[in-house]
């Protein structure tokens, strides 16, 4: 992580979030088998933030854990499971 922080501010000015993305199975590897992924949101800019997303006002909710599919299968229908709605 302190990498990924280096990298981030020696380009962007802040950061925003980190986000977490929780994957349906574990990748690559032998002992822990990551099953999340980190994302980092970068800010580019000394503008104020602006909120154009109206969080709540349309019945979304949005936190920074993110359950969406990915593909790290070869398995047959692994590009069709992705059009399911359910994580």
């Amino acid at each position: 992580m302190a990498e990924m922080m280096a990298a981030g501010e020696a380009v962007y000015d802040e950061l925003k979030n980190l986000i977490v993305w929780v994957k349906d199975n574990g990748g690559m590897g032998t002992f822990y088998r990551s099953r999340h992924q980190l994302v980092f949101a970068f800010k580019k800019g000394k503008s104020p933030h602006i909120n154009t997303f109206e969080l709540g006002q349309h019945g979304r909710y949005r936190t920074n854990v993110w359950a969406y599919r990915g593909v790290n299968t070869l398995k047959a229908g692994r590009l069709d499971e992705l059009t399911s709605t359910q994580p």
